[in-house]
């Protein structure tokens, strides 16, 4: 009796020691797949269609993809996900919809619960697991990695409308019939600033600015913080310069020629991935490296501060916000082609993230 009793209670220890502890490691890849679709579907919103939440969406797609990845399985299966349990939510600060919640499972429900191993022989042939992530695209206020051009951001021509290429910024017209030019920062939902929606696939050209007008595709040259003079100037531009930066840094102006350095720079970038081109069809940057490093961060300066800080006589180059750029070439002169790209971002400091910016952080909420 003693001996009959002994064994259930070995049985029973052998049990928690097996299933329980598979039924974890379950829970927890479960998990990691939920983790891993709410973050593919927060990216997709951000990066391919802010506003596209149907099932066939990237948004949808991607979370599903992401869920049933190889590297995603639950004890050697699968997760299921349909598109019905990936859902969009509202941020509970701003109410615009930013936020993905996907739902995985492996149940009894869905045709492929998780077996066990030794709870069979007391009935239990299977357990459902599942679980829940939710995912968020935010307005990031800091890049790393930035190349030291500082070029105006997008403003609100009313001197010469519409805006375009070949506009300057001009906040003071001599004229009184001329309407001063504007610019809303990213702290207030009506942003004039660049956006990746609608701006991705722009192509410019940047031409270095020798004199004090904001040129659309006009760009001062700056000293990253650390760096001065022309060696330090092409490293940070053919490699990733260390430090971060946030909206509203204050940059220096760099009195020297970098044109030599400028092209030097860019064409030793270009050589790191000689192959990768921007398709103007699908709108994408096609590389063999994901990302590709010729996917760099410009800043984006505040013109209407930087003129009204010329007139004053001390003119400040504060960073406004910051800008992808899929590089193209440079030449002699210091030109800079190229073209307007999504970039992911960093949220940094204490206070509350920017409403509106060119880039976006992605984070788990939940």
């Amino acid at each position: 009796m003693f001996v009959g009793l002994g064994f259930m209670a070995f049985m029973s220890v052998t049990t928690l020691a097996i299933d329980v502890g598979m039924l974890m490691t379950a829970k927890t890849q479960a998990q990691t797949a939920a983790d891993s679709s709410a973050l593919a579907g927060a990216t997709a919103l951000a990066f391919n269609s802010a506003s596209d939440y149907t099932s066939s969406g990237p948004a949808v797609q991607s979370a599903i993809n992401a869920a049933i990845a190889a590297g995603n399985g639950v004890v050697g299966s699968p997760v299921s996900i349909n598109a019905s349990d990936v859902s969009f939510q509202p941020d509970p600060v701003t109410g615009t919809i930013d936020r993905v919640k996907v739902a995985v499972y492996r149940t009894a429900a869905r045709s492929n619960a998780v077996p066990t191993l030794i709870g069979s022989i007391f009935g239990i042939r299977s357990v459902d697991v599942g679980a829940t992530a939710t995912a968020e695209t935010i307005p990031a206020n800091a890049e790393n990695c930035i190349k030291p051009w500082a070029v105006p951001d997008k403003w609100i021509e009313n001197t010469n409308p519409p805006w375009d290429g070949t506009d300057t910024f001009n906040a003071h017209p001599l004229s009184p019939t001329l309407t001063p030019d504007g610019f809303v920062g990213t702290n207030s939902a009506g942003y004039s600033g660049y956006n990746p929606q609608t701006n991705a696939g722009t192509k410019l050209t940047l031409t270095s600015n020798a004199g004090t007008v904001s040129g659309v595709q006009t760009y001062f040259r700056v000293d990253l913080p650390g760096s001065s003079g022309a060696s330090d100037f092409q490293n940070d531009i053919d490699s990733c310069h260390a430090g971060t930066m946030q909206i509203g840094d204050t940059m220096t102006a760099e009195p020297l020629n970098m044109k030599a350095a400028t092209k030097a720079g860019v064409d030793a970038l270009v050589a790191q991935d000689p192959s990768a081109y921007y398709d103007t069809t699908t709108h994408q940057v096609v590389s063999s490296q994901h990302p590709s490093p010729r996917v760099v961060v410009i800043p984006l300066y505040d013109p209407l501060q930087y003129q009204n800080t010329l007139i004053a006589g001390h003119p400040q180059i504060v960073i406004a916000d910051f800008m992808g750029f899929f590089i193209e070439s440079a030449d002699a002169t210091g030109k800079v082609t190229g073209w307007i790209v999504p970039i992911a971002g960093l949220t940094k400091g204490a206070g509350t993230p920017p409403v509106v910016a060119f880039g976006r952080s992605i984070r788990l909420v939940n």
